[in-house]
């Protein structure tokens, strides 16, 4: 350690290193170290490349994911706030005693007798009715018509989103060409997109997308009303007060949020990457030899699960369904065969399949011994069950 001693004036201190200036007096330690701290960051920022956002985020939609994981906050707020009005501001169940709360509506003064003369399970079936209208109302958005659900617009973008990465990378030498070749490329960039959208197999696509964005949040909503449901009765017959079940069942709905959000990420990278795939089979690319390299963010937060894929090159038809690898996926294709050295790729069939067998054996638990064959048949990742053909391309250029 090169905190040492050292003197000014006679008087004791402490520096960092040889070269540090030396403290003397109260703190003289603390700031010695504080120093030394300082130094150490300043060198490692020198000799430690930047952090590329890019990098982190091969998808590139990490603004759209937030958008997304804001909108659904926002609705569990307001269902949280509902919850905590109906339990423990109107007191609905007449939970307080000697009297129920009394609360004011215009310039009349109410007594609030919602449910409080029913027996408990009378109540309880009541809360889950009113339950069940709050979230199909703000978290499954049942009053919209279901293609303007606002969940339907994040996918249909993280698609285009795909589509349009796509294009980019396959047609990307065109961008240093000139302005007025960048202008083309602009122009028939959105034309691709708005020919690409207008296909009935790409809105089926979407609308599949989409659709499993809808089972997913159904299954959140659902568990949280039998969760909710049962904080409720046991709160009930404990005899407990209406701030201690509000709080408890507002938790309830905290947890349906994180997994809530957990799919937002989850869903706009499969759109994204499904864009991207269906995007390279319209434009063609693999009648020229182009397939798609599997493409992680190459930072200390890759899993287990996506590293041994990293740099997997396989055919488009292939790789439908493979990304996202688990909930919270950064992963995204890139295409392959356009020029790139092929020395760090995974190629070939025995190769792809080894890739594919270290991410599967990766999922199998430490306390269990669980064959790779039972793994495959036990997994819901897609790629478990994918078969790889053996005739690949080749690389165009090596």
């Amino acid at each position: 350690m090169p905190l040492q001693v050292c003197q000014v004036e006679g008087r004791r201190g402490w520096r960092w290193g040889q070269q540090g200036k030396c403290y003397v007096g109260s703190g003289a330690k603390a700031k010695a170290k504080r120093q030394g701290q300082a130094i150490e960051t300043s060198v490692h920022n020198v000799h430690t490349p930047r952090h590329n956002p890019l990098r982190s985020d091969p998808t590139r939609t990490a603004t759209l994911r937030r958008k997304f994981e804001e909108d659904l906050r926002r609705r569990f707020k307001r269902i949280s706030h509902a919850v905590r009005l109906l339990v423990e501001v109107e007191d609905a169940f007449g939970l307080r005693t000697p009297r129920p709360l009394r609360r004011f509506i215009g310039n009349q003064q109410t007594v609030n007798t919602r449910w409080q003369f029913r027996t408990t399970p009378q109540q309880v079936q009541a809360f889950q009715l009113w339950l069940r209208g709050r979230l199909d109302t703000e978290l499954l958005d049942s009053t919209t018509v279901s293609e303007d659900r606002y969940w339907q617009a994040y996918v249909n973008e993280g698609y285009e989103k795909g589509a349009g990465r796509a294009f980019d990378d396959v047609r990307k030498p065109a961008l240093a060409t000139g302005k007025g070749q960048l202008d083309f490329y602009r122009g028939a960039k959105r034309e691709f997109l708005r020919s690409a959208f207008a296909r009935p197999e790409t809105v089926e696509k979407a609308k599949l997308l989409a659709g499993r964005v809808f089972t997913e949040l159904e299954g959140v909503s659902g568990d949280m009303a039998t969760r909710m449901s049962r904080t409720l009765t046991d709160g009930l017959v404990q005899g407990q007060n209406p701030v201690t079940i509000s709080r408890t069942l507002r938790t309830d709905l905290q947890l349906g949020a994180v997994r809530a959000e957990r799919i937002a990420r989850t869903e706009i990278v499969r759109a994204h990457a499904e864009g991207q795939l269906d995007a390279l089979e319209q434009l063609e690319v693999e009648q020229i030899g182009v397939m798609v390299e599997w493409d992680t963010a190459g930072d200390s937060r890759v899993c287990p699960l996506c590293r041994p894929l990293d740099g997997m090159v396989l055919k488009t038809k292939e790789s439908h369904g493979m990304i996202p690898r688990h909930p919270n996926c950064r992963c995204a294709f890139l295409p392959a065969n356009v020029g790139e050295p092929p020395k760090e790729q995974i190629r070939g069939k025995r190769k792809v399949e080894g890739a594919i067998g270290k991410s599967l054996r990766a999922e199998i638990p430490k306390s269990q011994k669980r064959s790779l064959e039972t793994q495959k048949l036990l997994s819901r990742w897609a790629g478990a069950r994918q078969k790889i053909a053996k005739k690949r391309s080749k690389p165009l250029i090596e």
